[in-house]
């Protein structure tokens, strides 16, 4: 996989600048989707026999999250896998886009289906646009409904609206790394910083 499938994301018209750490999975093409969630799984867990149960937990883990983003009509995914300190900080970032839809609108729908989980809003002005940023996280014990359990998630919702970009921008940032909350936003804050509108020849 190429340094720009994993480094700076261009779609379209729309800019995105993310650390060369993180993995950019294609939706829009079935076989592109399988192949890249394969290449990190191996990058991550290497060859050894011994991880092989691992490598397939974490490569349908991911195939299905991919799966549901690309269903959900995100317009590409990109799968955190970075140091920090010494913690392997893993997460997602799906990229939609939503036409005819407010950010306001948007904003009242989220925190509502964030109903018993406190909802954090705080709305930005961007270079070229603005922003609206919903932050939610579980750091109790959870589980399914078949009982299993769910590890805890940090997640990040952004509504960004750009300057001579006619649909709104909506991002998903998610990480089970709760207690790294502050420096993620910030990180996260960061990548829809850099989201811009692509003009004249790349």
């Amino acid at each position: 996989m190429s340094d720009a499938e994993h480094g700076p994301l261009l779609e379209g018209r729309l800019g995105i600048v993310v650390p060369f750490e993180w993995w950019r999975v294609p939706l829009d093409d079935d076989a592109s989707r399988t192949a890249a969630v394969a290449a990190l799984v191996k990058r991550r867990l290497g060859r050894d026999d011994r991880a092989a149960r691992m490598r397939r937990d974490v490569r349908d883990d991911l195939l299905r999250a991919s799966e549901q983003a690309a269903a959900a009509g995100g317009r590409t995914m990109a799968l955190i896998d970075m140091p920090v300190g010494d913690v392997q900080v893993t997460g997602t970032m799906v990229v939609y886009e939503l036409p005819g839809v407010t950010a306001d609108r948007a904003v009242e729908d989220a925190v509502h289906r964030a109903e018993g989980v406190r909802a954090e809003v705080l709305r930005a002005d961007l270079v070229g646009g603005s922003a609206v940023r919903v932050v939610t996280a579980t750091e109790i014990e959870r589980t399914d409904a078949a009982g299993d359990p769910l590890l805890p998630e940090l997640r990040a919702d952004y509504w960004v609206r750009l300057d001579g970009y006619s649909e709104l921008v909506y991002m998903v940032f998610t990480s089970p790394f709760v207690p790294l909350r502050d420096g993620l936003l910030e990180l996260f804050d960061a990548v829809v910083g850099s989201l811009h509108v692509v003009t004249g020849e790349l």
